[in-house]
């Protein structure tokens, strides 16, 4: 797929994902694979191609039940460790700080309480509950917070934010962060990011 410019822009969007946000973003990141499959297949088709589409359409099925063994082995070994573990694995990023424990801990605990619907979820996807149950109960006795800790509709953590790492969308910047373009919903947001250094312990007693 990487010689394909799809799967390439697919691959480098997916290489910019954290842990954290490809647990919780399951559904997209198969889509986003799904559409590059699409493309790919039927550039084979335009270019006439002899290749049976159903062997290929065979050889993307056996990637995607490789890449679901593989991302449930990682979570099976991670949760396997203490919860310290899991909650500082979790809170690694693409933009090199640490997410916040409490945003982390609010972000897991929308995601287990309202589950992916059946018809969002195909063979291939790997059922990760048994994780997110294990990964929301360590960030709640860590953070402190209570199992049944209330969410206000309206909160929004930084992993529901698509941010723009590398200033290509900045919009302005000053002493304290910067303000950029970003994408929340569908829908492109101006997003405030502080410019709070942060360590693992910050993050930890956060």
């Amino acid at each position: 797929m990487y010689r394909c410019p799809a799967g390439r822009a697919c691959l480098s969007w997916l290489s910019k994902r954290s842990l954290a946000w490809s647990i919780l973003n399951l559904d997209e990141t198969f889509k986003a694979l799904d559409d590059a499959e699409l493309i790919l297949v039927r550039a084979y088709a335009d270019n006439n191609f002899k290749l049976a589409r159903s062997g290929l359409q065979a050889d993307f099925n056996k990637a995607r039940r490789r890449d679901g063994e593989a991302l449930m082995k990682r979570l099976n070994t991670l949760a396997a460790t203490a919860e310290s573990n899991i909650v500082c694995t979790l809170q690694s990023n693409e933009r090199g700080r640490p997410y916040q424990l409490k945003e982390l801990t609010t972000a897991f605990t929308k995601r287990i309480r309202t589950p992916v619907p059946d018809s969002e979820e195909d063979m291939y996807t790997p059922d990760i509950t048994p994780f997110l149950q294990k990964a929301v109960a360590a960030l709640q006795r860590i953070s402190g917070r209570a199992q049944d800790f209330e969410i206000p509709s309206w909160a929004v953590t930084s992993i529901d934010t698509d941010f723009d790492v590398d200033d290509n969308r900045l919009i302005g910047k000053g002493a304290f962060g910067r303000v950029v373009q970003g994408e929340w919903n569908g829908k492109v947001v101006a997003v405030k990011e502080l410019g709070i250094p942060h360590t693992n312990s910050d993050a930890m007693d956060a």
